[in-house]
C-alpha cells in the first residue's frame, strides 16, 4: 500500500497500537494494509458474519449498533460505540 508521510504520521501518532513501533516496523506493516472508503450510512459488517479484518479509522467516525427488533416494518437499533479517527475495530472470527 502507498501511503503519504502525512497519514503515515497521523497514524504513528494518534494509534495506540503503534505508538512502539519504529518507523521501519510501521512502514513494514502498512504494506499489508489495504484502506477502505466508506459513505455515511454504508454497513461495513454485519454482526453474525464471520470476519476477517481489523479496521483503523483514519477520518470520520464509525457508529457500532445492534438490531434489537422490528416495529411496523422499520428496523431498530442500539447504538453500542462511536470509533473516532485513530481507534482499531473489526469483527474477527
Amino acid at each position: 500500500m502507498k501511503i503519504s508521510k502525512e497519514i503515515f504520521e497521523r497514524l504513528k501518532s494518534s494509534v495506540e497500537f503503534f505508538h512502539d513501533f519504529s518507523d521501519l516496523e510501521l512502514f513494514n506493516f502498512l504494506k499489508f494494509m489495504n484502506p477502505e472508503h466508506f459513505g455515511d450510512g454504508d454497513i461495513i459488517f454485519e454482526e453474525d458474519v464471520t470476519g476477517d479484518k481489523l479496521y483503523i479509522l483514519i477520518n470520520g467516525e464509525v457508529k457500532i449498533t445492534k438490531r434489537t427488533g422490528k416495529k411496523g416494518g422499520v428496523i431498530k437499533e442500539t447504538e453500542l460505540a462511536v470509533i473516532k479517527p485513530g481507534q482499531c475495530f473489526g469483527e474477527m472470527g
